[in-house]
């Protein structure tokens, strides 16, 4: 199963502040680019061309979107030759492990005027010690809102009948099939973003999809206990995880089977698992609970209002980068390395 293009997140504004995964999503690769320079330097559209490049040649490309600003590349993955290219800038800093061996840099600082940037360095300064004023702000806003979701959590836990959850969980496992053996991958498929809360359609077109209805709030209880048994018995998977609290899964799909167990609301839903049936309904306080999803929302609003702040201040740093570009020079160095790259 391929989407198209095959996107994914590897890193998550939450509420334990920004997360980054990118050692996870980035493994078990041939060579490793990672693209240094600041905003508004070209880094995501070479990534753009080298996928472009790539893909032409019939190669399989997995594109690693930006958890803030999501119509931004903070990597791709060229399968085929096993090839990584990451945005190594701040706030998923990254560096060379094995230069040359393994990973090497690309510097689209290489091809600015510095001068253009020195005489505007004061306003450089000021736009980003804000911007990375209001993502303190906006984080606190989403620890406050995940504040609220554990409580939410731990009034809602007695009224599970984890007996029947797990058993449930037990007959889906025995139903699965597949022959392969392997390990876990992260590919998140949801962002709290500059645009609000998104979601990817990765796995839009997925031969099997189980859809978790989840009036309660439970669904990340039946989807852990269904990780750990595939974990348990190394059946090969891959997981996205809840953006505002990373330690709890919202799907898990079987590469072997393209077969998905999700909380979205994709078009081709062979069955529906209705979690409310796990719930003993006389002892879950929906008058509370209602208060607290609504709390949690509220917190969720204004965190988004901060990141919309933010994107106005990113595309002004950008545009203040890009007039000291000397993108002729950078479009011909990239014409020169993409052959390199990608044989």
């Amino acid at each position: 199963m391929q989407s198209k293009p095959e996107e994914f997140f590897a890193s998550a504004n939450s509420g334990y502040g920004f997360i980054n995964m990118f050692a996870d999503a980035f493994k078990d690769l041939e060579h490793l680019y990672i693209i240094k320079g600041g905003s508004g330097t070209g880094k995501s559209s070479f990534m753009k061309r080298a996928a472009k490049y790539a893909q032409k040649r019939g190669y399989r490309v997995e594109y690693c979107l930006c958890s803030s600003d999501p119509d931004s590349i903070d990597g791709i993955i060229i399968h085929g030759i096993e090839v990584g290219i990451i945005d190594g800038t701040s706030p998923h800093n990254a560096d060379t492990k094995y230069p040359g061996a393994y990973d090497e840099i690309i510097n689209t600082g290489d091809f600015w005027n510095s001068g253009i940037l020195i005489k505007k360095r004061d306003k450089i300064e000021k736009l980003t010690d804000y911007k990375q004023m209001l993502y303190k702000r906006s984080y606190l806003f989403l620890k406050a809102a995940l504040c609220i979701e554990s409580a939410y959590d731990s009034i809602i836990a007695p009224a599970v009948n984890q007996a029947k959850l797990r058993s449930a969980v037990s007959r889906i496992y025995k139903s699965i099939d597949p022959s392969k053996t392997g390990g876990t991958s992260i590919r998140i498929s949801n962002a709290i973003t500059m645009k609000g809360y998104v979601t990817l359609n990765r796995y839009e077109s997925c031969k099997s999809i189980y859809k978790l209805d989840d009036r309660y709030g439970i669904s990340h209880i039946f989807l852990n206990e269904l990780e750990a048994m595939l974990t348990e018995n190394r059946i090969m998977h891959t997981v996205s995880l809840c953006p505002l609290d990373t330690n709890k899964i919202n799907g898990i799909y079987l590469d072997e089977c393209d077969m998905l167990f999700t909380t979205e609301e994709y078009g081709n839903i062979r069955k529906r698992i209705n979690t409310q049936r796990f719930v003993f309904t006389d002892k879950a306080d929906t008058a509370v609970l209602r208060r607290l999803k609504k709390q949690r929302s509220t917190l969720l609003n204004e965190a988004y209002g901060v990141l919309k702040e933010i994107k106005d201040i990113h595309f002004t740093l950008e545009g203040i980068y890009s007039s000291a570009m000397d993108f002729e020079a950078l479009n011909a160095y990239t014409e020169m390395l993409l052959p390199k790259i990608i044989k």
